[in-house]
């Protein structure tokens, strides 16, 4: 079995394990995003999809109505559910606490 060269990602994250420990550190420092990262990249996720679904709500409930579509409605209706989302995240997690 022919054997691979290491990259840098490789050598960082094996290095300690050939020195007989594992270093959380170099492995939390490299390879796990920051708390706010994830926090920042839910946000915009919920964001996106909101907006996506609103729209595409709004769109099915006009064309079943026989409405023209109104691109304005359909967004702001996506805001507000955006909002609500994000209210009620934040009800929950201070709730579990």
């Amino acid at each position: 079995m022919k054997k691979r060269a290491f990259t840098n990602i490789d050598k960082n994250f094996y290095l300690p394990v050939i020195f007989g420990k594992i270093n959380e550190d170099i492995i939390r420092r490299n390879y796990l995003p920051e708390e706010n990262e994830v926090e920042r990249m839910r946000i915009i996720m919920t964001l996106i999809w909101a907006l996506l679904i609103g729209v595409a709500l709004a769109y099915v409930l006009s064309s079943m109505g026989g409405e023209p579509f109104n691109v304005t409605q359909s967004i702001v209706f996506s805001a507000s559910t955006f909002i609500a989302i994000i209210l009620l995240d934040g009800v929950l997690r201070v709730s579990e606490r």
